[in-house]
């Protein structure tokens, strides 16, 4: 069951299924506001408590911020929500920019939150096999339509151990020689074939940061910018996996897009955690 607490005297929003990763993290962010409750005099560490006032000094310094985390902590546990799902946060109608290596275990958990609550999943990415394998291996039930918009060809062949007799899937195979603007049109088709009212429609693209690096500022910006637009009119949720460090221009193209990010999510394999 994913869990989600919002701090009230900021923007930090953080998702997790664990419950140690989620207090770890509200125990750490709480302590940014306050380390000036902490205060050293002597030999003797103090923390005073900005909600109830509570004064402990203890000696060692470790000892004293772990307690007053933990106190902290105690006075939040209640502002906790249970059973929650970033979904939920865009009521299914937004656009998320993720910042994660794409082809990482931390990325994979985001996939598999949002692919699991969605009816139909569009897959945009250059590495078919291991997203196909995912919703396989990870998914307790198939989406009503998954479909599958490669860039890198068919990875299966007649050997393949998995089966797919009993699921709606669909590979879709581009040329690799198509641009971006090829790829949106191909998505556009799709969500006119599949899309009805009412569905839940989780848009991935994992090949971001190849179109930074093989095209120029103004097709990569138009490329998320018309899909967005166009995941706008049937209410989807449009995830953009971007790793920030992985080419010189990807901050430039981030920057002219701004505008269009919901929510900028940062992700491990235990949380997440909203960064703008």
């Amino acid at each position: 069951m994913m869990k989600r607490w919002r701090c009230t005297h900021c923007s930090f929003l953080t998702w997790s299924k664990d419950n140690r990763a989620i207090r770890a993290a509200i125990e750490t962010h709480l302590l940014s506001h306050f380390a000036n409750r902490l205060t050293k005099s002597d030999f003797r560490i103090t923390w005073n408590c900005p909600y109830c006032q509570t004064e402990t000094t203890i000696y060692d310094k470790e000892a004293a911020i772990a307690d007053f985390k933990s106190h902290l902590y105690d006075h939040v546990e209640d502002s906790i929500r249970e059973d929650t799902h970033i979904g939920k946060r865009l009521g299914w109608d937004g656009t998320l920019q993720i910042n994660t290596p794409t082809d990482s275990p931390e990325a994979d958990t985001l996939r598999t939150h949002f692919h699991s609550r969605a009816d139909l999943v569009i897959l945009i990415t250059a590495n078919p096999e291991a997203r196909i394998r995912l919703l396989h291996d990870e998914l307790a039930d198939w989406p009503t339509r998954a479909v599958v918009v490669s860039t890198g060809g068919n990875p299966f062949d007649a050997k393949t151990e998995l089966d797919f007799s009993d699921t709606s899937m669909e590979l879709v195979e581009l040329d690799t020689r198509l641009g971006p603007n090829d790829v949106g049109e191909t998505v556009s088709r799709i969500l006119d074939v599949h899309h009805t009212d009412g569905m839940r429609t989780s848009v991935e693209v994992d090949i971001m940061n190849e179109v930074i690096r093989s095209f120029d500022l103004q097709t990569s910006v138009d490329f998320v910018r018309m899909l967005a637009s166009r995941l706008e009119e049937v209410e989807g949720v449009f995830q953009l996996y971007v790793n920030p460090d992985a080419h010189r221009n990807i901050s430039t193209v981030l920057n002219f897009l701004q505008e269009e990010f919901d929510i900028t999510v940062r992700a491990s394999q235990q949380q997440f955690i909203r960064t703008s």
